[in-house]
């Protein structure tokens, strides 16, 4: 039963559970400030037919007050009186003296006193298993990742169906690698190529360090035109390619540079071929980290066939003479 005192609402102990009432029996304001309500009922405006939760649990205040870094603290204290040789009765009465209302309720520092005493290091809490998994399977993530390589064209839609899963947990991730990747090439094959670390932007003083190297991989992978100079530069507009410390480096060391169309990625082997080629070969699989990127990356690369490149290079000069010679594109 509810009986109105002092006007606020009072309850009194022989209160019915199932004891309904509306909100014309009681003020809105007392509801409010009343402590018996829940947070939710204290801002509902409406009809309440819910009873107000008169028993909580008696530790459920104390143990909000208790933060997980004073719990860990009162862990090590517990672990540092066993260590004396301090009985639980003792430990007990030192933490209520020490902490007075923060302390650990007295079945959790018998809990820790005794897992300390039976030889736990370990003051942080136990790790746990969670809920096993029933979507991101071995077998389910097989069937997909088999799809993807066989070429098969599937939806969100179709893969739900299936495995047998919700949409909401079916969703496309990016991979996680993102690696550069400098290349030089002729048309017999791979002359130069290096993966950028993560972070190096190819900026013009980037760019003169791998024209550094460049040489020696000439030497070693194209001796002869090494030897004769006669190999030739071919490269897009990117400012890091035009910058004059770049183009100082290259009049000094007599570097021919074939002279490139602005906007024409379309006669640049390196956009119409080379990186077009390896991102079909590399197209729908996923990669946790860039040593994975650069490790299949490096598989594709030695799999290209000097018939390949010649290709590309026919290619290259079919299109020159189409979008240069013809129309006389501006360099």
């Amino acid at each position: 039963m509810i009986k109105q005192v002092g006007g606020r609402v009072g309850f009194h102990r022989r209160v019915k559970a199932k004891t309904s009432f509306q909100d014309d029996d009681i003020p809105i304001d007392d509801m409010t400030t009343n402590p018996f309500f829940t947070p939710q009922e204290k801002g509902y405006k409406g009809t309440m037919d819910r009873v107000p939760r008169l028993r909580r649990n008696p530790w459920q205040k104390h143990l909000a007050s208790v933060s997980a870094l004073s719990s860990f603290e009162q862990r090590a204290n517990i672990k540092f009186r066993m260590k004396l040789k301090n009985s639980f009765t003792e430990t007990l009465a030192l933490m209520n003296e020490a902490y007075e209302d923060e302390r650990l309720p007295r079945t959790q520092v018998y809990f820790w006193y005794k897992r300390f005493k039976d030889g736990r290091k370990s003051i942080a809490d136990d790790s746990r298993s969670g809920r096993p998994l029933t979507s991101t399977t071995d077998r389910n993530i097989g069937q997909v990742r088999d799809s993807i390589v066989a070429g098969i064209k599937i939806t969100i839609d179709n893969i739900s169906e299936i495995l047998g899963i919700s949409k909401k947990k079916v969703r496309l991730d990016k991979s996680k690698g993102k690696v550069m990747l400098v290349v030089v090439f002729d048309y017999q094959g791979l002359v130069y190529y290096e993966f950028i670390k993560e972070g190096v932007t190819i900026n013009k003083q980037a760019y003169k360090e791998i024209l550094l190297r460049l040489p020696y991989a000439i030497k070693r992978k194209r001796n002869q035109l090494f030897k004769s100079k006669q190999w030739k530069l071919l490269r897009d507009n990117a400012p890091a390619h035009r910058a004059i410390i770049v183009q100082d480096y290259l009049a000094k060391h007599s570097v021919s540079v074939l002279p490139h169309p602005l906007y024409s990625p379309d006669i640049a082997p390196c956009d119409f071929f080379f990186f077009t080629k390896l991102k079909m070969t590399l197209k729908g699989r996923r990669f946790s980290s860039s040593s994975e990127v650069i490790e299949n990356a490096t598989v594709e690369l030695n799999k290209l066939r000097k018939f390949d490149f010649e290709l590309a290079f026919q290619q290259l000069f079919s299109r020159w003479k189409k979008n240069v010679l013809i129309t006389k594109a501006p360099i």
